[in-house]
């Protein structure tokens, strides 16, 4: 019997991890470029200002406009005459119908079009780099969280390390005490103590509850929506200052939108 519980104990443990999707980093920045609203509402911008432009929005295509027109007419009319007779018509009907194209071409306008379609130009490209500035503070934002999350779970794991170590160093105060080599005031100050490691991983598990909400609000996802994490981070990023200096002023969004 005492097998049988074993196995549905580590059946049962094995199901609620496996329940729990494991969430690498890889996977949090892809589904938030995926779906973050921020960065579906720039793309759209984006495509807006692709659309707009072209040669025609600059006015250096012709402009060719069709109109049309029909008039409909239905007369009732009613005439008496001086011998005495009249005349009454109703329904008479009546239609007029019209057409014309017309072509317009402005060859030149003092440069206009051509300042124009430069600042079409230039608004694309910003729209380019808004889009860009949005999807780096996203990945930002949620690399912060993201790591928050792996922070506080690998407190929580030291801190449970540390509530055994408390556990085993309260069943040697009762010991202790048994045989007469240890006060009462031990026992309760080993007491005192484990219950505050008990306290500081219940405040931990709330504030991973708090993280675990708010990367799930970052990747647009039901708040509720349990994962679990790496419990190390590994960097492998040396940056290099001088090389740093050179690639910001061409590559950072923010000088790039205001240049």
């Amino acid at each position: 019997m005492k097998w049988i519980r074993y196995y549905f104990i580590v059946f049962g443990f094995c199901n609620y991890v496996l329940a729990q999707d494991v969430l690498t980093l890889n996977d949090a920045i892809k589904i938030s470029l995926e779906k973050n609203y921020s960065i579906l509402i720039s793309k759209n911008d984006v495509e807006i200002a692709k659309k707009q432009n072209n040669i025609g929005n600059a006015g250096m295509s012709p402009s060719v406009s069709l109109n049309g027109n029909i008039g409909l007419a239905n007369v009732n009319s009613y005439q008496e005459f001086s011998n005495g007779g009249n005349q009454d018509r109703k329904g008479a009907q009546n239609t007029n119908t019209g057409a014309s194209v017309n072509l317009s071409w402005v060859i030149f306008d003092g440069l206009e079009m051509f300042a124009v379609k430069k600042r079409l130009g230039y608004n694309e490209r910003l729209n380019e780099l808004e889009l860009k500035q949005q999807m780096e503070s996203t990945v930002y934002d949620i690399m912060v969280s993201y790591y928050n999350v792996v922070r506080i779970t690998r407190l929580i794991s030291s801190a449970k390390q540390n509530l055994s170590i408390y556990d085993e160093r309260l069943k040697l105060t009762k010991l202790k005490m048994e045989i007469g080599s240890d006060s009462k005031v031990d026992l309760l100050m080993t007491i005192t103590d484990e219950n505050k490691v008990k306290s500081d991983i219940l405040k931990l598990e709330q504030q991973l509850a708090a993280a675990k909400i708010e990367l799930n609000s970052l990747l647009v996802r039901s708040v509720d929506t349990e994962f679990s994490v790496p419990d190390s981070i590994a960097v492998n990023y040396e940056p290099n200052i001088d090389e740093l200096k050179k690639t910001t002023l061409k590559n950072n969004s923010s000088i790039l939108i205001a240049q």
